[in-house]
């Protein structure tokens, strides 16, 4: 099963998050009051990669989207449009945990996430996952896993 981050992989937000990490470390305070709102949300674009989350969309296969965001209706809306999703993509970002789960660092927070996933399997053989994501810490993580391959989406995306 694929799973792909979201910023950075499939999608350049970029633009909209220099405020937040004006300081040098990102400031999810500023990111939810100014850099989060539709008009800035639907200024994102796509990268490459998201080509291929799309080819997978249109075929009908099943996929993850594993962000460290908090997805919104208007993000939700954003990647339909794109055809970033379909029907049967699975979701796992962070207004789908606990506050306690929220707070963890993203590499831990999708450790957890993944580890959740695999929950769903209880009795039934565990799938192989490819996680695309643009974080070297994230991509150390999950990389020590048995059954996740991790691809290197800047990489990919140059």
């Amino acid at each position: 099963m694929f799973l792909f981050d979201l910023d950075g992989t499939l999608i350049d937000s970029s633009k909209r998050t220099v405020k937040a990490l004006a300081s040098g470390q990102f400031c999810l305070k500023t990111y939810l009051a100014e850099c989060n709102s539709p008009k800035q949300i639907n200024k994102d674009t796509l990268l490459p990669l998201a080509s291929y989350a799309q080819a997978l969309a249109k075929k009908g296969d099943q996929f993850a989207i594993l962000t460290a965001r908090y997805l919104t209706e208007v993000d939700h809306a954003f990647l339909k449009r794109h055809g970033l999703v379909n029907e049967l993509t699975i979701f796992l970002d962070r207004s789908t945990v606990s506050n306690e789960i929220r707070a963890l660092n993203d590499a831990d927070y999708k450790l957890y996430q993944l580890d959740r996933l695999e929950s769903f399997y209880d009795g039934y053989a565990v799938p192989h996952y490819t996680l695309f994501d643009d974080m070297p810490d994230i991509l150390q993580a999950l990389g020590y896993r048995d059954n996740c391959t991790t691809v290197d989406a800047v990489a990919l995306n140059k």
